[in-house]
């Protein structure tokens, strides 16, 4: 049964990230394999930003970049990956620094989490300075990276 629900989130997740724009996929079940936390929905989009600014949104996640925080334009990627209350979020291309910060906006059940940043150069997740409001959590990071929610409560 294991096999099979590995196998089940490989090939959702295969479909999914093989076109462009926003794609959910919900796959609920109490445990995922080896006992880890079920995935509980997947979602992707990306979209072309540059020096204007530029937002996008999906799965309940907006990433918000400012005018003038890229030179150039991007083909920028948001996946978002909730599992038990938590969201995994990665903004591609991963490791493009910006001019100015932009803001990512999570939901947040309990009001007060956390919001942490894989950093490449140290190899360790660092906690964002965070403003918490009813429903999410804001964070704004002036690197394109891997982030996830951590609830306090």
């Amino acid at each position: 049964m294991k096999n099979l629900f590995a196998i089940l989130v490989i090939v959702v997740v295969v479909g999914l990230t093989s076109g462009c724009g926003v794609e959910t996929a919900q796959i609920v079940g109490p445990q995922g394999p080896g006992g880890a936390p079920a995935v509980l929905g997947f979602s992707q989009t990306s979209g072309q930003i540059g020096s204007s600014g530029g937002s996008l949104s999906t799965g309940g996640v907006t990433l918000s970049v400012p005018a003038r925080a890229l030179q150039q334009t991007l083909t920028v990627t948001l996946s978002v990956t909730e599992t038990n209350g938590a969201y995994f979020v990665t903004v591609e291309p991963e490791g493009q620094v910006l001019l100015a910060g932009a803001t990512l906006t999570v939901p947040c059940e309990s009001g007060d989490c956390g919001l942490l940043w894989w950093n490449p150069a140290t190899e360790e997740w660092e906690n964002l300075a965070v403003l918490n409001s009813p429903g999410y959590v804001q964070g704004r990071t002036i690197q394109f990276s891997r982030y996830e929610t951590e609830d306090y409560q």
